[in-house]
C-alpha cells in the first residue's frame, strides 16, 4: 500500500517537473497551428569590413537557432511558411571617447544586419528590421586579436533579438 502512496507521488512529481522543464524550453514561443515550415536565404555581406565568411556563418546560426528552438521545419523554398532573407549592412570599429594626442582607451565594434521575414500564412507577422549590437575591446588590444570572440557575443546577441521578433512578438 505504501509503494502505491510512492508511485503517485513520483508521478505528480515527475509530472510537474517535466511540465515546468516543458514551458521553459519553449520560452514564450507561440506558433500558429498552421505554420510548419521556414527557410533561410544565404544572407549577403554588404559590409565592406566585414570578415567574408560573417554572412555565411550568421545564416548558418540562424537556421540552427529556429530549428533547435521551435517545432518548425527548414525547408529550402521561398514557398516556406516563414521565409527569412538578410544582408550584413554593417561592420564598424570606433574608438570610444578618444583623447587628443592619445590612443583610445576603449574600441568598439558594432555589426548591422537587415532581416526580412515573409509570413506566407499571415501576412501581418512580416517585418523588415535592421538589428545592431556592439561590443567593446581594449585600445592596446589589435581587431584580429578579438575578432571572432567579438563576432559571436555580437551575433548571438544580434540572434536573439530576431528570434525573439519573430516568434514572441507577433503571435
Amino acid at each position: 500500500m505504501n509503494w502505491i502512496k510512492n508511485s503517485r507521488f513520483l508521478f505528480l512529481f515527475c509530472s510537474i517537473i517535466e511540465l515546468n522543464v516543458g514551458c521553459y524550453s519553449f520560452r514564450g514561443v507561440t506558433i500558429s497551428p498552421e505554420t510548419k515550415t521556414f527557410s533561410v536565404s544565404l544572407f549577403s555581406n554588404n559590409a565592406q569590413a566585414a570578415p567574408p565568411t560573417l554572412a555565411q556563418n550568421f545564416t548558418e546560426r540562424l537556421k540552427d537557432k529556429i530549428r533547435n528552438n521551435t517545432r518548425l521545419s527548414l525547408v529550402n523554398s521561398e514557398s516556406a511558411d516563414l521565409v527569412f532573407v538578410g544582408q550584413v549592412v554593417g561592420y564598424d570599429v570606433q574608438a570610444i571617447a578618444p583623447q587628443p594626442g592619445q590612443v583610445a582607451q576603449t574600441n568598439q565594434l558594432r555589426i548591422a544586419i537587415n532581416v526580412e521575414l515573409t509570413d506566407n500564412k499571415n501576412e501581418k507577422g512580416s517585418w523588415k528590421q535592421t538589428f545592431t549590437f556592439q561590443a567593446d575591446f581594449p585600445g592596446t588590444a589589435q581587431l584580429l586579436q578579438v575578432q571572432e570572440q567579438l563576432i559571436k557575443t555580437i551575433t548571438d546577441k544580434i540572434l536573439e533579438d530576431i528570434f525573439n521578433k519573430a516568434f514572441t512578438e507577433n503571435w
